[in-house]
Order: structure tokens, then C-alpha cells, then sequence
């Protein structure tokens, strides 16, 4: 099923419009408000840190929030026929963007999203992007997090299960090489845009960093 209809009107949902995105769920008024303003705020930090075009968006952003896995589980991506059980996912159409999450307050729900929403904002940059520059600009801008009660933003900050996954890796067969990481695109076995936690995310996310 598609995003689109995740989002018919249902009794208990509710809908809140904020500047840049319309955000919709089944969960309370002031959670809506909290992803709205969390999205927000990071668009706003691209947009200091990448210029204003690159935040322009010509088509509406629709923010859907699922208040628990098994409600979101209908929507989840299926790749090679094994459902993908990820916190979230974004679809980009011609007329218009879904971005779905799931808020239930475990670690990690938001990164993911913010992930590809960095996809987006980058797509407006440029089409050129080579895949292990796209994937670890998003991861590292996936990191974002707001401190000083909302008034400080801070980016590139450590993905700790990246960390434990190279150091692992390190030590029992080694690293991708240069060549490999720099040869992958959206068809190679490496590859995969919904399986994060392999060593291609985590070192195209420090090399990004060593950048």
C-alpha cells in the first residue's frame, strides 16, 4: 500500500499545519506539534548551512506520524520480499513528498527520517551526487540534534553503532577499499538503502566526516 493511504481521514486522527510541512497522525496534538517543530528547526539549520534554495521545496511536505511498529507495519518497504522493519520512510513524488515516522520514543526513530530528508534537500543542490557522497552527507546530517532548549542546533555528531560496526569489522576481515566504496552505485550488491547498519553506511559516514 502507498503512504497516500496511511493518510485518509480516520476518527481519532489530527492534522497540523506548520510553515513548511502539514503533519498528520494518530497521536496526540502536542506530539504532532513536537515532530513539527523538530523538522522544522532542521530545516532551518540546512538551510544557514546550504542556502535557502536548497530548503525550497516546490511541492507540499506531508509529515505521517504512527504511534507504534504495528500500526506503521502495513506502510513498511519490502526489498527482495522480506519487509524492511525501519522507524520510518520517505517517498518523493512529482506533486508531492511523504515522510512517515514512527514516534514511540525508542532511539533512532528520527535519524532515519532525517536521513532522507537530507536526500531531498540535497536532490535540489545537485543530480550529480556520487552515491557514497549522497549516502554519507545524509548520515551525517542525520545526526542532528537541538540543544540549549531548542535555541542551539548541532550536526556531525558520532553514530556509535557505526563506530562498533567498523571496529568490528576492522578486526575480523578488514575494511572496503577506497575503490570499492567510490565505485558503488544504486546497483551494486553493496548497496542498499534501507540497511543502514552495513559497514558501506558506516564508513561512506566517516569518510564524509574525515572530509
Amino acid at each position: 500500500p502507498s503512504l497516500a493511504a496511511a493518510a485518509q481521514p480516520q476518527e481519532q486522527w489530527l492534522r497540523l499545519d506548520s510553515p513548511n510541512f502539514v503533519v498528520i497522525g494518530e497521536v496526540g496534538a502536542r506530539e504532532l506539534s513536537d515532530v513539527a517543530a523538530q523538522f522544522e528547526r532542521f530545516r532551518e539549520t540546512l538551510k544557514r548551512v546550504l542556502g535557502e534554495g536548497v530548503t525550497s521545496t516546490a511541492v507540499p511536505t506531508i509529515v505521517i506520524v504512527f504511534p507504534t511498529n504495528t500500526a506503521f507495519a502495513p506502510f513498511m518497504a519490502v526489498f527482495q520480499g522480506r519487509t524492511l522493519e525501519v522507524g520510518g520512510r520517505f517517498l518523493g513524488a512529482q506533486d508531492i513528498n511523504y515522510i512517515a515516522i514512527v514516534n514511540d520514543g525508542q532511539p533512532g526513530r528520527l535519524r532515519a527520517l532525517l536521513h532522507e530528508y537530507a536526500h531531498l534537500l540535497m536532490s535540489n543542490m545537485s543530480r550529480n551526487v556520487p552515491t557514497w557522497l549522497s549516502e554519507g552527507m545524509a548520515e551525517y546530517y542525520s545526526t542532528f540534534e537541538l540543544r540549549s532548549g531548542g535555541h542551539e542546533a548541532v550536526l556531525g555528531g558520532p553514530i556509535d553503532s557505526h563506530l562498533a560496526l567498523l571496529t568490528d569489522t576492522l578486526n575480523k576481515s578488514g575494511l572496503l577499499t577506497l575503490e570499492e566504496l567510490l565505485g558503488v552505485d544504486h546497483h551494486s550488491p553493496l548497496y542498499n538503502e534501507n540497511d543502514r547498519l552495513s559497514v558501506f553506511y558506516a564508513q561512506v559516514w566517516a569518510l564524509t566526516h574525515l572530509i
